[in-house]
């Protein structure tokens, strides 16, 4: 949806319309989701290289 615009409040609405469910099943369809998965393991990585470079520096 963030490639439509659509994003934060608003995906979480829509979603809850599209899929008619409650709360809870659009949380667990937003990080059981295959990309966010992704999306967080590249962040991770990344916060995982800063920090060895802050330790490199020091």
């Amino acid at each position: 949806m963030r490639g439509d615009g659509c994003h934060g409040v608003d995906a979480v609405f829509v979603t809850l319309g599209l899929l008619d469910c409650d709360l809870a099943e659009v949380q667990r369809a937003f990080f059981g989701a295959p990309r966010r998965d992704a999306e967080l393991r590249f962040r991770n990585d990344v916060m995982d290289l800063l920090a060895k470079a802050a330790d490199d520096d020091a």
